[in-house]
């Protein structure tokens, strides 16, 4: 985890920190912004060839910076990426004041078309100050709803993000991965006036492979953060499957005759069984895999690559 808020610091700075006016207070020999007269007379009067001038600074010295300048300062290396971006990135955020990425700090936070892109480092930089992965049902503590919500998220983010980043490197240029989650359009009439009433489909990972110029392989993960895949029972989650299927009918019906093949995949932390499913459908192949975050980086990066190709065979 160290290495993934190391490397995707290094990735805000690259595309250019979030930057805010604050309201700056100076005392100067030349005029900058507002002049303050009353407080400028004070000094005048305390004999101080000096004017108090307020301005507007456009400054990277804001809340989400500083949740990243804060952890940063409190990872500990010892793996040769993760030093390797820590020596990188650590002297961009010196100057920007650190803040304690707190619950109740981060619960205020607004995330906005601007900011959305912090959603997935912030995270991680507050599971790494609970130093604890709250975990469901078992050992005593129960996760809420809110947490599953983080987790699940910031599993999302993982799973995009690796994919976006290895794919490309491993197995060439042919293979796209949309950078956030990618919309797919329902199947109803253009005069519908039913409509605007659905409900938006966004997809967690989307990914193309181009054959040729005519045709194209799609995949859609959807990643899942449940402590149990199967939900205590023998079967697939239910809720899961409906979810998976709606995107893949929907999806196969916007791409049309472009569309070669379609796979779907359910993906979950392994907890227990590991989980390697194939169910082939009229629309498309449906996958349920399990991948094992306790393992060492290396491992984990292998098992990803590995599922992924079991379904691009």
């Amino acid at each position: 985890m160290s290495f993934l808020v190391a490397r995707e610091s290094f990735r805000l700075v690259e595309s250019g920190l979030v930057r805010d006016y604050h309201e700056k207070s100076e005392e100067l020999q030349t005029p900058r912004g507002r002049i303050e007269m009353a407080a400028s007379f004070a000094l005048c009067a305390r004999k101080k060839l000096a004017l108090a001038c307020e301005s507007d600074d456009y400054t990277a010295d804001q809340d989400m910076n500083g949740m990243i300048a804060f952890t940063l300062d409190r990872i500990k290396g010892g793996h040769a990426k993760t030093d390797a971006f820590l020596r990188e990135v650590r002297p961009l955020f010196d100057g920007i004041r650190k803040v304690e990425p707190t619950r109740e700090r981060i619960a205020r936070l607004s995330f906005d078309r601007r900011t959305s892109r912090y959603r997935f480092v912030i995270s991680l930089c507050s599971l790494l100050h609970d130093r604890r992965l709250p975990i469901d049902r078992m050992g005593g503590q129960i996760m809420s709803e809110v947490e599953r919500t983080r987790l699940n998220y910031l599993f999302e983010g993982f799973v995009r993000s690796f994919y976006r980043q290895e794919l490309p490197r491993s197995k060439g240029s042919s293979y796209s991965v949309w950078e956030g989650g990618r919309e797919v359009s329902w199947a109803v009439k253009p005069d519908s006036p039913q409509s605007a009433l659905m409900p938006r489909m966004i997809t967690d990972v989307w990914i193309e492979r181009v054959l040729d110029d005519r045709r194209r392989r799609l995949f859609v993960i959807d990643a899942k953060f449940y402590h149990d895949a199967l939900g205590g029972s023998t079967t697939f989650r239910s809720p899961h499957l409906y979810q998976l299927f709606s995107y893949l009918c929907n999806a196969k019906l916007e791409l049309g005759k472009n569309l070669e093949d379609l796979h779907g995949c359910l993906l979950y932390p392994l907890n227990g069984t590991p989980l390697c499913e194939d169910v082939a459908l009229a629309v498309g192949d449906m996958h349920v895999r399990t991948v094992d975050l306790d393992n060492e980086w290396t491992d984990i990066a292998a098992n990803m690559l590995e599922l992924f190709d079991s379904m691009d065979g």
